[in-house]
C-alpha cells in the first residue's frame, strides 16, 4: 500500500482516484494506477539486478559483447583489450553462450539494454 493520500494508497475512492488520473492527463502527464506500476517497476528491478549480475560475472567477455555491438571486429577488439584475436573469439564465444545470444542482432539488442550504446 502507498502512503495516505496517494491514489491507490486505501485512502481514496475508485472516483477519488479516477479525478487524479483525468487531472494528470489534463496536464499532459501519465497516470498509472498504483498496483501496476509497482508490478512494472519491481518486475524490471528484478530483471535489472539480474541482468547487471550477468555483466559483472561476464567479466571481459562483457567488455567483448560490448565493442562487437558495437560493430568493432575481432582484429579491432583484439587491439584494443591487447589480447589475441583468438581470445577474441573465446571470450565472444562464453558470452554468447552465458547469455543464450546467438547472432550480433542479439549481442547489440542485448548491448542496448544494458544501455551501452548511450552516448556512442
Amino acid at each position: 500500500m502507498g502512503a495516505p493520500g496517494f491514489p491507490g494508497s486505501g485512502f481514496k475512492s475508485a472516483a477519488e482516484n479516477l479525478i487524479v488520473a483525468i487531472r494528470a492527463v489534463l496536464l499532459g502527464g501519465l497516470y498509472i494506477d498504483p498496483g501496476v506500476a509497482e508490478r512494472i517497476f519491481v518486475g524490471n528491478a528484478r530483471a535489472g539486478a539480474r541482468s547487471s549480475r550477468d555483466t559483472v560475472a561476464l567479466g571481459l567477455s562483457a567488455r567483448v559483447l560490448k565493442l562487437v555491438a558495437l560493430g568493432h571486429s575481432n582484429k579491432e577488439i583484439a587491439g584494443e583489450l591487447n589480447i589475441s584475436a583468438k581470445s577474441v573469439e573465446t571470450y565472444r564465444m562464453r558470452g554468447t553462450d552465458k547469455l543464450g545470444l546467438k547472432t550480433r542482432a542479439d549481442i547489440v539488442r542485448y548491448a542496448a539494454g544494458q544501455g551501452w550504446l548511450l552516448g556512442c
